[in-house]
């Protein structure tokens, strides 16, 4: 993950990465068995309807798959499932813990106040989250709120639960990853079927992996002229926090670029351990197409600080035309003039799969657009 060694404004546009490295939410935003009962419920028994779907407030039908009680081991201690849960709460700030519950059609009981960001979360839940809760400075867990909600499972993918486990593991069992390496990085895929045998839904994880790879399959198919190209993607925050290379080697970001055909860009590695981008690395900006998100509070002070610059006119990117910028809000971008709905800062950066096709779904048009100047 990349680490940022400076502060950023907590707000709708920071990364998941500066959510998680920066001094706010303790190592998390400025913008991630046993043999027993069988999981085999009707819907009667709060399993969900017998079609396969599920209607709000209920799970959709258990595959009969998985045993219970189930064990479940996380890097900071072991609880036990004593049979499938139907009232999940999803507790990461990351919000990742409930876009990965709407992929399977599951709309937690309580959920952080960061997925409100995310449409292509709200978007995918089958009903509203019952509850919000603020995100905390610190990234602590509203334990009695938690506590409130009455979750038989808990949820919490894209953060440490150092100092939190054994709250949490009072409340209901806790679903979370496996090393303390693990929770920080965004292996959604691990994470989805671990969420999926959890549930008993894991033939549901396996094709909405499956279907997740083919979008992108016909997405490439559909875009031929992104092969072989590379791409940047930079956020330019005020003066004060300097200028971001986001699509770092294996970040997210670069991710997305490399499941729609393009290149791995050389000049992102450098950028792994600071994604700082001071003055005298503009040039290091450089790709085949660039885009950057203005996070500045105004234009004029965002080609004050970057497009104004002489080594940003340097850059083949610039001379080609080929640089794409967003201009960012709360609640959206802009781009040619055009505004667009939805934080699509977050969602280059936070690493889920509705994210990443939402993302790439934005990013397309933006692309062959600014590729065709």
């Amino acid at each position: 993950m990349t680490a940022i060694p400076r502060h950023r404004p907590v707000g709708p546009h920071i990364s998941r990465a500066a959510f998680l490295a920066a001094g706010g939410l303790a190592g998390m935003l400025t913008l991630v068995a046993c043999s027993g009962v069988s999981g085999g419920e009707s819907a009667s028994d709060g399993g969900g309807r017998s079609d396969g779907t599920a209607a709000e407030g209920e799970l959709p039908a258990a595959e009969g798959a998985t045993s219970y009680p189930l064990a479940l081991t996380t890097a900071w201690g072991e609880t036990e499932l004593p049979e499938r849960p139907v009232r999940i709460a999803a507790v990461s700030p990351t919000g990742r813990d409930s876009e990965l519950l709407g992929l399977l059609g599951i709309t937690p009981v309580i959920a952080p106040e960061t997925v409100e960001r995310a449409i292509w979360t709200l978007e995918a839940l089958p009903g509203e989250i019952p509850e919000i809760f603020p995100a905390d400075s610190e990234g602590i867990t509203p334990y009695e709120t938690v506590a409130a909600a009455e979750p038989d499972l808990i949820v919490v993918f894209g953060k440490s639960l150092s100092g939190e486990f054994e709250q949490l593991s009072a409340i209901a069992p806790v679903l979370a990853a496996s090393n303390e390496d693990a929770a920080l990085e965004a292996d959604w895929h691990t994470e989805l079927a671990a969420l999926g045998e959890a549930l008993d839904l894991s033939s549901a994880a396996e094709r909405a992996i499956a279907e997740h790879g083919s979008w992108f399959e016909t997405a490439r198919e559909e875009n031929p002229g992104f092969e072989g190209l590379t791409a940047t993607y930079a956020v330019q925050y005020a003066e004060e926090w300097g200028l971001a290379y986001f699509s770092t080697t294996g970040s997210d970001a670069e991710q997305i670029f490399l499941d729609l055909g393009f290149s791995p860009n050389p000049l992102a590695e450098q950028f792994v351990d600071d994604d700082l981008v001071s003055a005298e690395l503009i040039s290091q900006l450089d790709a085949d197409v660039l885009v950057i998100a203005n996070n500045t509070e105004d234009e004029t002070e965002f080609e004050r600080l970057l497009t104004d610059q002489e080594l940003f006119g340097k850059l083949q990117a610039a001379r080609d035309g080929h640089v794409a910028v967003l201009h960012m809000s709360d609640d959206g971008y802009r781009f040619d003039d055009q505004e667009h709905t939805g934080n699509l800062a977050w969602a280059l950066a936070q690493g889920g799969p509705l994210g990443k096709q939402w993302a790439a779904e934005q990013l397309i048009p933006i692309l062959r657009t600014t590729l065709a100047r």
